[in-house]
């Protein structure tokens, strides 16, 4: 019956009032099944069939009557077992107690067989040794290492007086066969006349049984105690490579840690030349030779030669340390020896080329606070003395190079030139070092004493301002412009350019993490790079217009570097001087120009009756004047001030000369034909030395003069189409009338592109011999 329900909730699973239809489709399903065995049924009883299902009773009779004679003997062995264990009991329990007394012992019996196992290899070990045997000695001190590692992993490793056992003969004869192999070994390395102490070592040629014992030893050396790759330290006199230091090691001490007079700080270069020259000598000899044995030897790629440099690099560091105290107090003996070393760091490159790791440890050295800050102080203390030494000097601001001006195409001065030479060797002094912030700390102090000297040539050209022309202030003006350039290349090299690039990654980290509020400003760059930061937000441009600040600026940003802000200063002072330059030319002709401007123009006789024209008297001074001061130009300035100062002073007088000459004066024939070969023929030629076209920079007096030698038919037609344009104009006409048209195109005709129709106006006016309308 519970089978009959359990199936009914199965096949309903009535949840809720929605679910009961389901009930009728479970009916029909159980009534057609009825059905079906009904009709099997009534169909086996009509066909006569009841023997096979009479069969079909019998064996499930059969197999029922089989299950309940399986399950009595199934009852009847299982009592049987329980008997059995309770008889068993009591004995269980007794060889349960039996096992726990023996277990001891038979770990005493492992013990005492591992005991057993190592007096068997120390005795084995000890017979090789008397024997002499000492590679035997080696094989079987590694199977003895091979214990001590299986004792660490086995069910013994609390036993802890086996360990120390194990521990202690490992060592035993450890020491016993590292000095045996070392006296060994130090023998044959006498016999290869090792180290090379003498100087440079020839090829050697080692002898071919020599080399097999080399080869030999450093076998069982390797084998006793293996080399890992990734070992920094290698102070373990059983060591082959440091076997082979010590002597080194040992000759240094004795020289140059020792009272002899070779041990004095006043001398760096004796230690640091010997050095250099035991690694050139062994340079050879290690890698020929040693290198291919280690690495036979050893099975990994020991790296001889470098560990031997790092070796001898030590050996500096080490005495640097001790020294430094003593440098600390004597500035001119540490700034010595920093030359020195530098020197040294970059000989390491060229006698041995697996040197980058080492330089660090020196470098790295070289950038402790102490001796950075007192390398610093030296350094501006240095730089400084150089700037007032140069300005002092009496050839301070002559040319650097002016026994060959032909060939010196930058005028600088001496002082600039030291100025700067000493600023670049700075340079490679610190260059070398490998951390941002000491780059930025040197580079500091340069940019502060390239501002020093160019401050010195503001305040000496404020006082030269009266004498812009001379040779004083031409001297000032091609330092700047020399400073200038030598930063703009700096600019560009690859040092600077990287410094530049970290310096702005140090920006950008700086500006993320003074945004975030939860943690402090904190970076290693951080004073240096405020400092330039600092002159790029502040830098002035006083003195230049808006146009050339804008100018500038998009300059600065496309290419900037940590010397953007002095040079784009230094372009703003020589920028100044040069119109200051232009300014005082232009006064003097000013002032010339009076006398030129005032004679009487409507006296000078007809063109037809003048034989050889020359220039008027008037003309001479301002023409002497004029030249005089091109030549000193030309010969006191380079190239690249010469030029930009002509063009300037030439569109300058172009204008001057339009406006306060030509429309102030009054011209016969005879005038305007001396006007145009006093100007055209002698003022625009005298800048035929800076160009081989001088008329292209004086248009407006160029189309003056040919205006005002016309022959009087054109001139006066010229005139009538000026007059319609200007009646034109005046009557509120459009301002591109036909008349104006017509105008412009004659004067382009006339090749006139530069003056406007009022000013040809006004220059035809100039011709007083010419009918007025």
């Amino acid at each position: 019956m519970e089978e009959q329900r359990q199936y009914l909730d199965e096949q309903l699973r009535i949840v809720c009032i929605d679910d009961i239809p389901r009930a009728r489709k479970v009916l029909q399903e159980l009534l057609a099944e009825r059905a079906e065995i009904s009709q099997q049924i009534s169909s086996a009883s009509s066909s006569g069939s009841s023997t096979a299902l009479d069969a079909a009773v019998n064996s499930a009779d059969n197999y029922i009557n089989e299950v309940d004679r399986t399950v009595k003997e199934c009852t009847q062995v299982s009592t049987e077992v329980e008997r059995c264990q309770e008889s068993a009991g009591a004995m269980c329990s007794k060889l349960s107690s039996l096992l726990d007394r023996a277990q001891p012992l038979l770990r005493c019996q492992h013990y005492l067989q591992w005991v057993k196992v190592l007096d068997g290899i120390c005795v084995e070990i000890s017979t090789h040794h008397g024997q002499g045997n000492t590679a035997s000695a080696v094989d079987v001190f590694h199977d003895l290492l091979k214990l001590q590692d299986a004792a660490r992993e086995s069910w013994l490793s609390d036993a802890g007086h086996l360990h120390s056992c194990i521990d202690s003969q490992a060592q035993h004869w450890r020491r016993i066969l590292e000095a045996l192999l070392t006296k060994d070994f130090e023998e044959t390395l006498k016999a290869l006349h090792w180290p090379f102490v003498s100087g440079t070592a020839q090829k050697i040629e080692v002898p071919t049984e020599l080399l097999s014992t080399f080869r030999q030893q450093l076998h069982l050396m390797f084998k006793l105690k293996p080399f890992c790759i990734d070992t920094v330290q290698h102070d373990d006199p059983s060591y082959p490579l440091e076997l082979m230091l010590q002597p080194l090691r040992k000759r240094f001490r004795y020289h140059f840690h020792s009272k002899r007079q070779t041990n004095d700080i006043k001398k760096p270069e004796w230690y640091l030349t010997q050095i250099r020259s035991w690694i050139t000598a062994h340079a050879s000899f290690l890698k020929g030779t040693i290198q291919p044995l280690f690495s036979e030897c050893c099975g990994n790629p020991v790296p001889v030669e470098r560990l031997f440099v790092r070796a001898m690099i030590s050996l500096v560091t080490t005495k640097l340390a001790k020294d430094s105290e003593q440098l600390l107090a004597e500035p001119s003996l540490l700034s010595h020896t920093i030359d020195e070393l530098l020197s040294f760091i970059s000989d390491l490159g060229t006698i041995s080329p697996t040197t980058a790791t080492e330089k660090q440890a020196l470098l790295v050295m070289l950038e402790q606070k102490d001796l950075l800050t007192a390398w610093l102080s030296i350094e501006e203390m240095l730089i400084m003395e150089h700037v007032e030494k140069s300005l002092s000097s009496p050839t301070a601001w002559q040319a650097h190079y002016r026994e060959v001006e032909d060939i010196d195409d930058t005028r600088a001065p001496e002082c600039a030139e030291v100025v700067m030479t000493y600023a670049h060797a700075v340079t490679d002094r610190y260059k070398l070092l490998p951390s941002l912030e000491p780059r930025l700390l040197f580079c500091r102090l340069q940019v502060q004493s390239v501002e020093v000297f160019s401050q010195s040539i503001v305040k000496r050209m404020e006082a030269e301002l009266g004498d812009c022309t001379g040779m004083m202030f031409a001297s000032l003006l091609c330092a700047v412009q020399y400073v200038a350039d030598v930063l703009s290349e700096w600019s560009e090299q690859p040092f600077f350019l990287s410094l530049e690039e970290r310096l702005q990654e140090e920006s950008a980290a700086d500006t993320e993490l003074s945004s975030s509020k939860s943690s402090p400003l904190h970076t290693s760059a951080l004073p240096a790079a405020m400092f330039f930061a600092s002159r790029f937000a502040s830098l002035s441009l006083s003195g230049s217009s808006s146009k050339d600040q804008q100018q500038q600026q998009q300059q600065q940003q496309q290419s900037r570097s940590v010397f953007s802000h002095l040079i784009i200063k230094l372009n703003s002072i020589k920028q100044k001087m040069m119109e200051n330059m232009v300014e005082a030319i232009l006064s003097e002709f000013r002032l010339t120009s009076k006398p030129f401007v005032q004679q009487k123009w409507v006296a000078f006789p007809p063109p037809q009756d003048v034989v050889v024209p020359e220039v008027s008297d008037a003309a001479c001074d301002l023409l002497v004047s004029l030249r005089h001061h091109l030549r000193l130009a030309e010969k006191r300035l380079p190239l690249a001030l010469f030029t930009p100062v002509w063009i300037n002073l030439a569109k300058q007088l172009d204008v001057f000369v339009f406006d306060k000459v030509i429309l102030c004066v009054t011209l016969t024939e005879g005038g305007a034909s001396q006007l145009h070969f006093d100007l055209m023929r002698n003022l625009v030629t005298l800048f035929s030395i800076c160009t081989a076209r001088p008329e292209r920079y004086f248009p407006l007096v160029r189309e003056a003069c040919y205006l005002l030698t016309l022959r009087p038919g054109s001139a006066a037609l010229l005139r009538d189409e000026l007059l319609a344009a200007n009646k034109e104009n005046s009557s509120m006409a459009r301002l591109e009338g036909s008349a104006t048209q017509s105008a412009e195109k004659e004067l382009s005709k006339m090749d006139v592109k530069n003056l406007n129709c009022r000013q040809v106006a006004d220059v035809l006016a100039r011709r007083v011999d010419w009918p007025q309308t």
